[in-house]
């Protein structure tokens, strides 16, 4: 795929010997507990919002192709990670792949603001009872609710780490779940590699050069 020039890329960062190597989210050599929330998030000040129904809680059975895909680092990450005793220290020695993606991408994110608030908390949950039926409220079963996935734009992902740096002391440098997120296997098949966005770059700055060039030319 080539940019047009409308378009407008973030960098994709991935630590792994075999690049954007995509598999099914759960298997029989990775298991991940943390659901989907079957929701996307198109602002960022919300917080411990509820579920319509239960069914919008997506638990991707093992070795579901449909589920397939990989995770990576949106533009940024902290390199502390890498260090011994660090969430990323088992890909320390791995190969650091970068791509882009468009910025209007909706992408899975970490279920939480930058206020470091889940977006989602709870769902409603249907009881049938002597004949009626009964819609009360549960808190939605995780070791971690802020760790489930919920889908986000690209754009508005970036702005939500901007947003965190600003609203919190980071001395300790970004943490994970702020800039990771779950890559599609559609989405790497749509990826950018960076010699097409130099090529793309150079392009827009000669348009924008001959643009100005013609515009002064006519002006005389």
């Amino acid at each position: 795929m080539m940019p047009n020039k409308s378009m407008e890329f973030a960098k994709v960062i991935r630590f792994d010997n075999k690049g954007f190597f995509t598999k099914p989210y759960n298997s029989s050599g990775f298991s991940h507990s943390f659901p989907f929330l079957d929701v996307e998030i198109t602002t960022l000040t919300n917080n411990n919002q509820i579920l319509d129904n239960e069914n919008m809680i997506i638990k991707p059975h093992h070795d579901d192709p449909n589920s397939s895909g990989c995770f990576a680092f949106l533009n940024e990450y902290n390199h502390k990670l890498f260090l011994e005793r660090g969430a990323m220290y088992f890909r320390s020695k791995h190969k650091k792949n970068t791509m882009y993606l468009n910025t209007e991408e909706i992408i899975w994110v970490r279920n939480l603001n930058h206020k470091n608030q889940p977006f989602f908390a709870q769902y409603n949950k249907n009881y049938v009872f002597e004949g009626k039926n009964y819609e009360l409220t549960e808190y939605i079963e995780t070791v971690d609710v802020k760790l489930n996935w919920v889908r986000m734009s690209v754009k508005l992902a970036l702005e939500r780490t901007k947003l965190y740096k600003e609203y919190f002391s980071i001395q300790k440098g970004i943490p994970e779940y702020i800039t990771e997120f779950y890559l599609t296997e559609q989405q790497v098949s749509r990826l950018i590699s960076p010699f097409n966005m130099y090529k793309w770059k150079m392009k827009k700055m000669w348009l924008h050069f001959f643009k100005r060039k013609n515009l002064k030319e006519h002006s005389n």
